[in-house]
Order: structure tokens, then sequence, then C-alpha cells
């Protein structure tokens, strides 16, 4: 047990197709305990969690790894193989996990009903049942409420083995890990401590390296201005030694520049330049040896289109099927054009299938209206790329300054056929805002997006002029974002309510 670990031998990786690679000379150890993956959307996180646990091979270098391993996705299209198996297993500790996470066993037959939320509770569960010596775990707590989350906590922390965890809660990360691991740039640093601490010690770092190379550079402007004066002085010199001004029968001016010459006199001057060009060379490998990424300018101005209506929408008192029996009732629902509405409820409760019958009913133009879901299929994240690709280089730009300021590369985001679900809902987001949405709806906003991203949105949705309709549990972003609440109220098995409240 105490042999677990996972080390990457100066691993470099690049996706097929790829323009620039994923990772470049990686070499680092990730022992026993939690490591929390940070760094921008589609920096290489998820790509280094299939690379630790074995789903892709490294181009060059190697990886070891001690003991079985399990992964568990983003992604929950579809049940994996040990979601099943916990399900229908009738073992005592497939039961004790499936109480904890509060996981009905009934869930693996109705999967495309359940929430999202529900089935990352069956594959964390059907993780933990399993005891893999490495566990790899993405964004485990996209689409929790607070007591699933609280669960979901709980259960991690008693995990004993190397356990590798990509996401963007920041509580999460600060209560479970014991360290954390910035990937970006190609390159993986480790941090001792949970994200606050970790962080602060990686700022600390950069902000020393950015000092550092500032040190170097006025040392090498020094240098440069010294190299330019010996070679103006040199220059000079060789005029003054130069026979091809004197006549002929000066044979006096002749003979005092042979014996400069044979003294060394005169060549004092070049033997100084070459001294100080050889510092020069020497300060200039100093300066570009110090590591200061370039940091680009995060957070986007919105400028939404005009409506002149006075109502965006009037959705009138109805029950939506929820699937299995289940209904959610709902009062006739009415957005004005500057509303900020939250959306609030436990897990599989019908937040998401009101959404989707608010978004069927809107009866403005198409274009008025960026509606962000909860999940974006692979499919769909590619047909976004494609899309973007085709259009002309005036709207691209635009389009692309919009997702740099998020918090994602252009480059790597168009080169790619396979965005991560964060860039996917980058490139959605700024779509929308280059095309002039009034009406911004968005189910589980912050999910897959990286810390950075989700400090640039709430920002940037905090001076949005249009409406907006947000659907999270995240009460710290819809507390800044949000003036009234529609709460979704689970009755029984069989029924919820939505009851509209003022903030």
């Amino acid at each position: 047990m105490s042999k677990a670990f996972v080390e990457f031998q100066s691993v470099g990786f690049t996706h097929e197709g790829g323009v620039s690679p994923v990772f470049v000379d990686v070499s680092c150890q990730f022992p026993r305990g939690w490591t929390g993956l940070v760094g921008p959307n589609g920096g290489g996180k998820t790509t280094l969690l299939e690379l630790a646990v074995g789903l892709r091979e490294p181009d060059t270098g190697h990886i070891v790894g001690v003991g079985r391993s399990h992964y568990c996705p983003q992604r929950d299209d579809e049940p994996s193989a040990a979601a099943r198996e916990i399900c229908e297993s009738s073992e005592a500790d497939a039961y004790r996990w499936r109480v904890r996470l509060g996981v009905d066993p009934a869930w693996i037959e109705r999967w495309p009903t359940l929430s999202h939320g529900e089935r990352k509770r069956v594959e964390v569960a059907a993780a933990l049942w399993r005891a893999p010596a490495i566990l790899a775990i993405d964004e485990p707590t996209n689409h929790l409420d607070a007591a699933a989350r609280e669960a979901l906590v709980e259960a991690l922390t008693s995990y004993w083995g190397v356990g590798l965890i990509v996401s963007h809660d920041r509580d999460l990360l600060d209560r479970l890990c014991a360290r954390c691991a910035v990937v970006e740039h190609g390159r993986v640093r480790l941090w001792a401590g949970g994200y606050s601490h970790a962080m602060a010690a990686a700022r600390a770092a950069r902000d020393e390296a950015r000092r550092s190379r500032e040190r170097a550079d006025a040392v090498v402007r020094r240098v440069a201005a010294a190299v330019s004066e010996r070679r103006r002085e040199a220059a000079a010199a060789d005029a003054r030694r130069s026979k091809r001004g004197l006549a002929r029968r000066d044979a006096d001016g002749r003979s005092r520049l042979d014996l400069a010459r044979v003294s060394g006199k005169d060549g004092r001057a070049g033997r100084l330049t070459a001294q100080l060009a050889g510092r020069l060379a020497q300060a200039e490998r100093a300066a570009a040896a110090i590591d200061v990424r370039r940091e680009f300018a995060q957070g986007i101005a919105f400028e939404g289109a005009r409506t002149r209506r006075d109502r965006l929408l009037v959705l009138p008192a109805s029950r939506l099927p929820l699937g299995h029996e289940k209904t959610l009732e709902h009062p006739t629902l009415v957005v004005g054009p500057t509303d900020r509405l939250a959306i609030e409820g436990p897990n599989g409760s019908g937040k998401s299938t009101l959404v989707r019958a608010i978004v069927a009913a809107y009866e403005g133009p198409a274009d008025t209206l960026l509606y962000v879901p909860q999940e974006m299929t692979a499919e769909r994240a590619g047909v976004l790329v494609n899309a973007a690709r085709s259009l002309p280089s005036s709207r691209l730009g635009e389009l692309m300054t919009l997702v740099r300021r998020l918090g994602s590369e252009p480059d790597r985001l168009l080169a790619t056929g396979r965005p991560s679900p964060g860039e996917a809902r980058k490139l959605l987001l700024a779509t929308g805002i280059v095309r002039g949405a009034a009406w911004i709806v968005m189910d589980e906003p912050t999910n897959h997006l990286d810390v950075g991203s989700v400090e640039a949105l709430e920002a940037a949705l905090a001076d949005w002029p249009g409406a907006l309709l947000l659907v999270s549990h995240d009460h710290r972003f819809l507390s800044r974002l949000t003036t009234a609440r529609w709460e979704v109220v689970v009755r029984d098995a069989r029924r919820s309510d939505l009851e509209p409240r003022n903030l």
C-alpha cells in the first residue's frame, strides 16, 4: 500500500493532428494522497489524468505506475462498466457505498433520465467501491447540490491511494489535497498544500521570477550600452591607425602607426569590445533562462443587443414530466428584459428540464437568446470549433479575443478537433456575445471552467445589460449576479414545485 505512486519520466505528448505539444519533457512524481490538478482549460489536465492511468501512451519518456488504476471522466453520457456493476452488486461493500453517496440501484436502468449530479454520484461511488491504488477523477463536484457535494467530499477523504483530481472547486481542493500541480504551457509544477496555499506560493514564485527577469534585463541593457560605446571607440581607433589617409612620402606618420601596432596599444579597444560582447552574450543567456510566462488580460465586456419588448417570455403554468412518473409543477413565469434570475434546487428535482422548457418557449429572434446547457456532447463541441474556423478573419479575431480573455489559448482551441468541455463552453459563450444576445441562459455556468475563468465570467456577468437566468449550486456566484430566485422544492418522490421568491 505504501509503495503506490505514479511517476512521469521526461514525458512528452502531442495529440494526433495537434500543432503543438501538450507536454514537453515532464518529470514529476505523485505519491499517496490527493493531488489537485489546476490550470487553464485546454492546458492538459485531463490528458495528464489519461496518461497517468494508462488510457494514453506518451510520445517520449516513460510513466511508471504502481497499482491498479481507475478513471472517472468529466462526461457521463453513458454509464461506465463500474457504474453498472455497483448498481447490480449484492455485496455488502457495494451497498455501503450506494448508501453513503445516496445512489439508488434502479438508476442504472434509467440513466438518460438522471440528472448529471446523480450520474456523477454513481460513478464516484463505483470508483471508491473498486478501491484502486491509483484513482483519477475529473471535476467530481460538477452538478452536485450542497448535500451531495458534502457527502462526496467526505467519501473522497477516506480514499487511501494515489489520488489525482481535476476541479475548479477551490474549497474542495483546500479540504482534500496535500499538494497541487499547476498544468500549463506544456509543463507540470508541484506545490505543497491545498489550492489557497499552493497558489499563493505559485504567485510568489512568479512575482520573484518577474523581478529576477527585470534585474537580468537591466544588466543586459547596461552591458549592451557598454558594447556599443566600445565599438565606437574601436572604430575611432581603426580610423586613427589607418595609413590610407597618409601621403606616400609621410614616413614619420607611417612609422608611428607601425610602432602602435607592435606595442599592442592600437588593439586594446577591440579586445575590450570582444570581452564585453562575451559578457553581453552571457547576460542574455542568463535572462532567457529565467522562465517568465506571458500573462494575458482576462475578463470580458458585454454589449448586449437592445430589445424593445416589455417581456422576453411568458410561460403559462404547467406540469412538466421528469420521467419515472415524476413531475415538476410551476406557476406562470414572466421574464423581463433586465431580469436577473436564479434557479436553485436539489439534484434530480427538474431544474434542467424547466430551463429547456423556457428556452423552447422563447419566441424572440434566435440570435437574441444565448443558451449554454449543462453539458455539451463532444460532437457538438466539434461543430462549434468547425463553425468558428469558417468565420471571416475579422469575426474570428473578435471571437478568439473573447476566448483568450476567458482564459484559453485560441491557437490550441482552433487546432484541436476535441476541445475540452471548459473550452467548448467558453467558445459557445463567446459566440453568443459576438452575435449580440439580449438574454443569457446558463445551466451550471461554472462547471468545467478553471478558477480564473470562473472569476472572469463572474466579473463580466455582473455588468451584463440584458436578462440573465442562471441555474447553479454555487451560492456565492448566484448571490453576486442575481436579484430574484426561483426555488425548486421536492414535495415527495413524484412531485416537485417551483416557488418564485425575491432575494
